[in-house]
């Protein structure tokens, strides 16, 4: 048999973990379209693992006096999606990203866009043109 259990956590130090977020802020600063999935390829590291250290409780309360090593991971992981939206928004606009990969890739969760739709407690859409009634400038 290997040399790893199935099911068994692999456990990092405090040290281990620092150098990792190190790591990440360098990798974010370095790379025009950084990845999550790409530094964690990389790094050895499962995905879901950062996302975890992110959230853990135990990161976050420790050392108060300084900012807590869970936040910093959170953070990070939003500098990522930040990095991507914009360099996303740039490329599409210059015409060296399909509009529909555009779409798909800021409508995800991570990213947050949205279609906005105005629709009324009877179902029904209501779509309007202008500026609405109480804008209007002598009765126009």
């Amino acid at each position: 048999m290997g040399m790893f259990t199935i099911g068994k956590p692999i456990k990092y130090s405090q040290k281990e973990k620092l150098k990792i977020l190190k790591e990440l802020e360098e990798y974010i600063k370095r790379e025009e379209y950084p990845s999550v999935s790409k530094f964690c390829t990389v790094h050895g590291i499962a995905k879901q693992r950062l996302y975890e250290w992110a959230k853990d409780e135990k990161l976050n309360s420790e050392g108060k006096k300084s900012y807590p090593l869970g936040e910093y991971f959170t953070e990070l992981i939003k500098l990522i999606h930040d990095k991507q939206e914009g360099f996303i928004e740039e490329h599409a606009m210059q015409g060296h990203i399909p509009p529909s990969f555009a779409i798909f890739k800021l409508k995800q969760p991570c990213i947050g866009w949205t279609d906005k739709t105005d629709v009324g407690l009877s179902g029904g859409m209501k779509i309007s043109i202008g500026l609405p009634q109480e804008f209007a400038i002598n009765g126009d």
